[in-house]
C-alpha cells in the first residue's frame, strides 16, 4: 500500500512536470510567431518611407501608410476581442518586456492599463451624441422643483450640456468626460479655497471674538476634564463592586493577549486537522473527547469546514473522513500511552487499578438504582421545605340542611408549639409505639395549632318550613339523620405543594337522646333552652394531617382506639331586637394545648414537608416515573459500553494506526494544496483500506528493522 500511494504521487509529479514543458514550449512559439511580424511590419514600413522620398510623394503615400497602420491596428483589435488568449500574461512583469521588444505598439504600460480600464467602465455602443442627450436629461432631473424655477440656474445647466454636446460631436466621448471630469474636480477645489479663506478671514478680523473662543475653550476643557474626572472615580467605584463586569474584563484581557501573540506568530497557511489533535497524550485525548461530547458542536464544525473549503468530496464523505480521524487520533493517545506505561506479560493487575476503576463502577452502578428511593426518602427529610397553612376553615352540617356553624382560622389564630409545650405533647404519646413512630417524621415547626372561634361567623338563616321539617326528623327514630364535620386546610402554592387546598368530612349518625335534645332546642322559644347545651360524642377530629396534595386525613395513629373527642353546641337567639337572629355555639370538650377554659376549637394540623421548587420537577414523577425516566435510560447507555463490542475489535484493536494517521493527514494536506484529484484518489484509497480486513491487518502491523 506504502508502494502504491509512492508510485501514485510521483506519477502525478511528473505528469505536472511535462505540461508545465509543454506550455512553455508553446509560449515561446508565440512568441517567436509575434516577434517574427513585429520584424517584418518594421521592416515594410521602412522600404515604403524609402520609396516615398525618393519618388517625391512622401506627404500621399505617408498618409497612406497611417490609414494602413489605423487599419492594421483596428482589425489587431478586433481580433484581441475576439480571441484574447495572450490575456493572462500580460500582467506578468516578465512577460510585458521579453527581450528587447515590446508586445505592444504604445510606449508606456500605465496608458494602457488607463484606456483598459476607461474601456471597461464606459459601455461601448452608446454613441457621442447618445452621452450628450444622457447627460442632459439626468442634469435635467437632477434638479429640485426649487431651483429649477430659477431662470439663472436652468441657463447655466443648459450651457454647461450644449458645450458638452460640442465637445463630444467635435472631439470624442471619451476626451468630453474627461474633460467635464476635470472642471467638475476643480470648481470644488475652488469653492473649498474660498469657504476657507472666508472664514480665516472673519475670524481673524474680530480680535475681541479672537479672545472670547480662547476662554470659552479654556473653560469647556476645564469643566470637562473635572467631568470626566468624576466619571472615571464613579466607574471605578462600580467596577469594584460589579463582580460580573470583573469577570468579563478578565477573559477580554485574555481575549486580547491570545489575539496579540496570534498577531505576532503570525497566522497558519495550512490547518490539518484540529488543533487538540497536535500531540498524543492523556490531555489531548481528555480534551478532545470533551470537544466531541459538547452537543452539535462537532456537527457544526464539520458542515461549516465543508461549506467553506474546496473539496470534492460530498458532505457525507467529509464527515465519513472527520469520524476516521477522530476515531484514530484516539487510538493513537492509547496506544502511546500503553508505551509509556507497559504492562509486563504473565503479571496480574494490581488491586489498586481493579478497585479503583472496578470499585467506582460498583458503587456507580448501586447508586442510579438506588437512587429514586434515596432521592424520594431524603428530599422531604433532608431538604424539604415547610409549608405552615394560611387558613383552617371548619365548617358542621345536621342531616344535609344548612350549615349550623362555619369558622375560619387565620394568622394570628395559627400557632406554633414552643419547646416546653412540645415537650409535654410528645411525652404524652411516649407509651405509644405507633404513635412515636408517626411523630419521629415531624418537628415543632411542622405542627400548626389552629385556635376556631366558638361562635359562628354567619347566621342560621334557615327558613320555617325548612325548620319545621327538620325538627320533624330529630323527633322520628325511625329516619336516619347524621352530623357532617368537614374542614378545608389551605396552603401557599408556590412552595412546591401539590393542591392549594386539602380537604376532608366525616359523617356520624346522632343517637336518639342527642337528637331529641336538639329538637328541643330548636324548637324552644325562651332563652332557657338555648341555655341548655348538647353534647354530641366522638365527632370531633382533634389532629388531622395536611399532605401536599389535596387527601387530608384524620391522624388515627394519635387518637386513642380511633375515638374523636366530644363537642358541645348551644343555639344562641337574639330577642333584644325583633329580627330575632340566630347563631350557634360550639365548645370542644376535654384538654387542649392553648386556652384550655375558652369557649373555642382547637385543631391541630401535621404538616408535611414539601419538596423545593429547584426539586419539585423530579419529585414529581414519583418512584415509578423516575424509575422510568431516570434508571432505565441511564441503563440503556451503561450497556452500550457492555455489550457489541465482539463488532468492533476488528477497528479497535489496532496494533500500530500510524499508517492510516498519515493516510488522513496526507488528505488533508492535498486539499489544501489544491491538489482535489489526488484527494478524491486518497479517500478512495482510505474507504478501500476499511472494506479489505486484510490490508487493514498489513497496514496495522509494528514497524519492524
Amino acid at each position: 500500500g506504502a508502494e502504491l500511494f509512492q508510485a501514485t504521487i510521483v506519477k502525478a509529479v511528473k505528469a505536472r512536470i511535462e505540461e508545465e514543458k509543454k506550455s512553455m514550449d508553446q509560449l515561446k512559439r508565440q512568441m517567436d510567431r509575434i516577434k517574427a511580424r513585429q520584424q517584418k511590419y518594421k521592416k515594410g514600413k521602412e522600404r515604403m518611407l524609402s520609396l516615398t522620398q525618393e519618388s517625391g510623394e512622401g506627404q500621399d503615400i505617408q498618409k497612406l501608410s497611417e490609414e494602413d497602420d489605423e487599419r492594421e491596428a483596428d482589425k489587431q483589435k478586433a481580433k484581441g476581442k475576439k480571441k484574447q488568449w495572450w490575456r493572462p500574461w500580460v500582467d506578468h512583469a516578465s512577460m510585458v518586456r521579453s527581450g528587447d521588444y515590446y508586445l505592444f505598439e504604445t510606449d508606456s504600460e500605465e496608458e494602457e492599463e488607463e484606456e483598459l480600464k476607461k474601456e471597461e467602465e464606459e459601455p461601448p455602443r452608446r454613441s457621442a451624441f447618445q452621452r450628450a442627450i444622457g447627460k442632459f436629461a439626468s442634469a435635467i432631473l437632477a434638479l429640485p422643483k426649487s431651483v429649477i424655477k430659477l431662470p439663472k440656474t436652468i441657463l447655466q445647466y443648459l450651457i454647461r450640456a450644449a458645450k458638452f454636446v460640442y465637445q463630444a460631436w467635435i472631439t470624442d466621448p471619451k476626451t468630453a468626460l474627461r474633460q467635464r471630469r476635470k472642471e467638475k474636480k476643480r470648481s470644488a477645489r475652488e469653492e473649498q479655497k474660498r469657504r476657507r479663506k472666508g472664514s480665516g478671514e472673519a475670524f481673524m478680523n474680530c480680535p475681541a471674538l479672537w479672545v472670547s473662543s480662547l476662554i470659552i475653550r479654556q473653560e469647556k476643557g476645564l469643566w470637562s476634564l473635572l467631568l470626566e474626572t468624576h466619571e472615571i472615580i464613579d466607574f471605578q467605584r462600580k467596577f469594584s463592586q460589579n463582580l460580573v463586569a470583573q469577570l468579563w474584563y478578565f477573559v477580554k484581557c485574555v481575549y486580547f493577549g491570545l489575539s496579540a501573540y496570534q498577531i505576532r506568530c503570525g497566522y497558519p497557511t495550512r490547518v490539518l486537522g484540529n488543533f487538540l489533535t497536535k500531540s498524543y497524550n492523556y490531555v489531548n485525548l481528555f480534551l478532545f473527547q470533551g470537544f466531541r461530547l459538547v452537543p452539535f458542536l462537532t456537527e457544526l464544525r464539520a458542515v461549516m469546514d465543508w461549506v467553506w473549503t474546496d473539496t470534492t468530496l460530498s458532505l457525507s464523505s467529509w464527515i465519513c473522513v472527520e469520524d476516521i480521524y477522530a476515531h484514530i487520533f484516539i487510538l493513537k493517545c492509547w496506544r502511546e500511552s500503553e508505551k509509556r506505561y507497559p504492562q509486563p506479560r504473565g503479571q496480574k493487575k494490581k488491586k489498586v487499578v481493579k478497585y479503583g476503576m472496578g470499585g467506582m463502577i460498583i458503587v456507580l452502578l448501586i447508586c442510579i438504582v438506588w437512587f429514586p428511593l434515596l432521592f424520594m426518602s431524603l428530599i422531604k427529610s433532608v431538604a424539604g421545605v415547610i409549608n405552615q397553612p394560611l387558613d383552617v376553615s371548619v365548617t358542621i352540617t345536621l342531616g344535609g340542611y344548612q350549615p349550623i356553624f362555619t369558622m375560619s382560622a387565620q394568622q394570628s389564630q395559627l400557632k406554633v408549639m414552643d419547646q416546653p409545650k412540645f415537650n409535654k405533647f410528645m411525652k404524652a404519646f411516649s407509651r405509644d409505639t405507633g404513635a412515636m413512630q408517626f411523630l419521629e417524621n415531624y418537628e415543632k415547626e411542622d405542627i400548626t395549632v389552629a385556635e376556631l372561634e366558638g361562635n359562628s361567623n354567619s347566621l342560621w338563616t334557615i327558613s320555617p318550613p325548612s325548620k319545621q321539617k327538620m325538627i320533624e326528623e330529630l323527633m322520628d327514630p325511625n329516619s336516619s339523620f347524621s352530623v357532617v364535620f368537614s374542614w378545608s386546610i389551605q396552603r401557599n402554592m408556590s412552595l412546591g405543594a401539590k393542591a392549594e387546598i386539602a380537604t376532608d368530612k366525616l359523617s356520624f349518625p346522632l343517637k336518639n337522646i342527642t337528637r331529641k335534645n336538639i329538637a328541643k332546642m330548636i324548637a324552644g322559644n325562651n332563652t332557657e333552652s338555648s341555655r341548655t347545651p348538647v353534647t354530641i360524642e366522638k365527632i370531633y377530629p382533634y389532629y388531622v394531617k395536611a399532605p401536599s396534595d389535596s387527601n387530608s386525613k384524620p391522624i388515627k395513629q394519635l387518637l386513642s382506639e380511633n375515638n374523636f373527642m366530644n363537642i358541645t353546641i348551644i343555639l344562641s337567639r337574639d330577642n333584644t331586637t325583633k329580627s330575632n337572629s340566630e347563631w350557634w355555639v360550639l365548645n370542644l370538650t376535654g384538654n387542649r394545648i392553648f386556652n384550655q377554659h375558652a369557649q373555642a376549637l382547637e385543631l391541630v394540623v401535621f404538616n408535611d414537608k414539601v419538596s423545593p421548587p429547584s426539586l419539585g420537577f423530579l419529585a414529581g414523577y414519583g418512584i415509578m416515573g423516575l424509575y422510568a425516566s431516570v434508571v432505565l435510560v441511564i441503563g440503556k447507555f451503561v450497556r452500550e459500553f457492555f455489550s457489541g463490542i465482539s463488532h468492533s475489535i476488528m477497528f479497535e484493536e489496532l496494533p500500530n494506526v500510524d499508517r492510516i494517521l498519515k493516510l488522513c493527514t496526507d488528505i488533508f494536506l492535498v486539499r489544501e494544496t489544491g491538489e482535489l484529484e489526488l484527494e478524491e484518489d486518497l479517500y478512495a484509497k482510505l474507504i478501500f483500506l476499511y472494506r479489505s480486513p486484510e490490508t487493514m491487518i498489513k497496514w496495522t502491523r509494528e514497524k519492524t528493522n
